[in-house]
């Protein structure tokens, strides 16, 4: 049996043997080898796989390593009792415990995972792995990984902190705000969410109440919310006495009317006993390093917390951030990372220290600038040219463009009719916690992710969907502009497609329609809503049939299928479009 739920992909980078120990941990995790099953032994299951007996042997021998698996003498391979006990299948039903605690709204889209498939991602949450300086990368974890390397950062273990990624960040990112700061006023964390989420743990600790203005950015806002602390938040950023107040100085909302204070006494409103967060996710929001000094660097910023992080597009990807604090405040919270584990590990840690002492961050932030701010001027041309017909707000050097539609427009009915033509956009609402008039009718457009040599592309897209739902255009199969499929061709065409779509939800889903007649299905991949289904498709008549096990209810829906390039698209017998998604692999 366990040999039928491994599929090997011959054309993997991966070898055999991490192939088939990744697919054993996926069942044993999810709950389908269960602990005490017995497993195969190798020669059988190398049979069923086709595989040479020592293939098996080593990924045996990595499970029972570590810990999921284990050997009886004379008895056979079995999966671990222990992780039933304090172990895996412990640890997943905290999960589901933590699932019913009031958090932060699931923004779609929100991860890499379920929006990297997507051709147009105007999203400021993914970044540009095109722009990764890989050849770097790998020469700072060569030296890392040295033996002289290893016994500096592995002797200490794995939760401590590097001290010269410390004095990397002390005396070459810190002074480009103007910061200056001493070694142990300095704490490492993982990113700029795990910082936010270590001080939101300790005033949660303390009973302090953390105010939050409007407008703030959705994944400040959604940390905090998400930590279990008492937040306020609004237009005056204090419904009542708060003893925090967390604050982004240099978010630029074109919708707000009003700006945040750019000195303290304005921002504490002469409340000295307020704590200030001055939060600083630039790289999330900027091409560029042109801001004003921060807060922390002016006379009366000693008190001021600072929080910020390492650029993720320089750093391959991996989140690196760090806190500013007074000494007493700093060694609290590191202790509080020993604790709950939010720290990078040392190995990482040493590796940013080298990439930054040698030059490769700086080099790195510099590519990216320049290719960001070419970027920045195609998205301004396109938008000026395809988009006439709405209001378009830009700000030198910050990576989103707020767009304004007409009022008739429903901007939530536009996120998900953009996202079934490959096109992700953001409502400007998540920027508002009391709502904001404009706001209702307005979305953002983030070149942070999203390839320059397609922007032009997207916005076209983009804009051709906006004019459908403005005109009240109804598409049919009489102006699909697309090539109609015949029974013929839906069968050669449509077999082993793998198609990414949005539902009427607004939620992401994969199908494939496989050469045997069989579907396969899963939804918002890679999060607590994630299902699955199966079922079976054939043709009838030029119409292509599916019906699912038990999506739509397990019903039998019989469209015509257009294509026209990577889009495909489904109509109803009586001619009018039924749904349309994107062709990301296949024929």
């Amino acid at each position: 049996m366990v040999g039928l739920l491994i599929n090997i992909n011959e054309q993997s980078p991966k070898s055999l043997q991490i192939q088939i120990k990744e697919k054993l941990i996926e069942l044993i995790i999810s709950g389908v080898l269960k602990p005490g099953m017995k497993l195969p032994s190798s020669r059988k299951l190398s049979k069923q796989l086709d595989v040479s007996r020592n293939t098996i042997i080593f990924a045996y021998q990595r499970l029972v390593d570590e810990g999921f698996i284990i050997s009886r003498k004379s008895s056979g391979i079995y999966v671990s009792d222990e992780l039933d006990e304090g172990g895996i299948f412990d640890h997943r039903r905290q999960i589901i415990q933590d699932k019913k605690r009031p958090g932060a709204l699931h923004r779609p889209f929100s991860d890499q995972a379920s929006a990297k498939s997507f051709p147009y991602p105007f999203v400021d949450t993914m970044v540009d792995g095109d722009l990764f300086p890989l050849a770097a990368w790998r020469e700072c974890q060569r030296q890392t990984l040295s033996q002289a390397e290893v016994l500096k950062w592995g002797k200490q273990g794995p939760y401590h902190t590097d001290m010269e990624l410390v004095e990397e960040i002390r005396s070459k990112i810190l002074p480009g705000r103007g910061i200056i700061a001493e070694a142990n006023e300095i704490v490492i964390t993982s990113g700029y969410r795990g910082g936010l989420a270590l001080l939101a743990h300790l005033a949660r600790s303390n009973g302090q109440v953390i105010g939050m203005p409007d407008p703030m950015d959705p994944v400040t806002r959604n940390c905090l919310v998400s930590s279990g602390a008492n937040v306020v938040s609004g237009a005056s950023g204090q419904k009542g006495p708060v003893d925090v107040l967390c604050v982004v100085p240099n978010l630029q909302v074109p919708l707000s009317q009003k700006t945040v204070g750019q000195n303290s006494s304005t921002l504490k409103a002469g409340n000295d006993d307020i704590t200030l967060w001055e939060c600083d996710p630039r790289h999330t929001f900027y091409a560029a390093d042109t801001l004003p000094p921060a807060l922390k660097s002016s006379p009366e910023g000693k008190d001021i917390i600072y929080i910020s992080e390492l650029s993720p597009v320089a750093l391959a990807g991996q989140a690196v951030g760090y806190i500013v604090a007074g000494k007493d405040l700093a060694h609290d919270l590191r202790q509080l990372q020993r604790t709950m584990g939010l720290i990078p590990v040392p190995y990482f840690q040493h590796a940013t220290a080298i990439f930054i002492a040698q030059g490769f961050y700086d080099s790195a932030l510099c590519r990216i600038g320049q290719v960001q701010s070419r970027k920045w001027q195609e998205m301004s041309e396109a938008l000026l040219y395809y988009l006439r017909f709405c209001h378009v707000a830009r700000i030198p050097n910050m990576l989103s463009f707020w767009i304004e539609c007409e009022v008739t427009i429903d901007i939530s009915l536009l996120i998900r009719q953009a996202a079934k033509k490959g096109v992700l956009i953001q409502p400007a609402s998540e920027y508002f916690e009391d709502g904001n008039e404009a706001g209702d009718r307005t979305f953002c457009l983030s070149i942070n992710a999203i390839a320059e040599e397609v922007i032009e592309e997207g916005v076209e897209v983009l804009a051709q969907t906006i004019r459908e739902l403005e005109s009240g255009h109804i598409e049919t199969l009489d102006n699909c502009g697309g090539d109609i499929l015949d029974g013929e061709e839906v069968r050669a065409r449509m077999s082993g497609l793998n198609i990414l779509g949005i539902n009427s939800l607004g939620e992401p889903y994969e199908i494939i329609p496989h050469p045997d007649g069989t579907l396969t299905g899963i939804a918002n991949r890679g999060t607590p809503l994630e299902e699955k289904d199966t079922g079976i498709w054939y043709v009838k008549d030029d119409f292509w049939i599916r019906k699912w096990d038990n999506w739509c209810y397990g019903r039998e829906s019989a469209s015509r299928v257009v294509i026209r390039g990577k889009v495909i698209k489904w109509y109803r017998k009586t001619g009018r479009l039924l749904d349309s998604a994107i062709i990301f692999s296949g024929k």
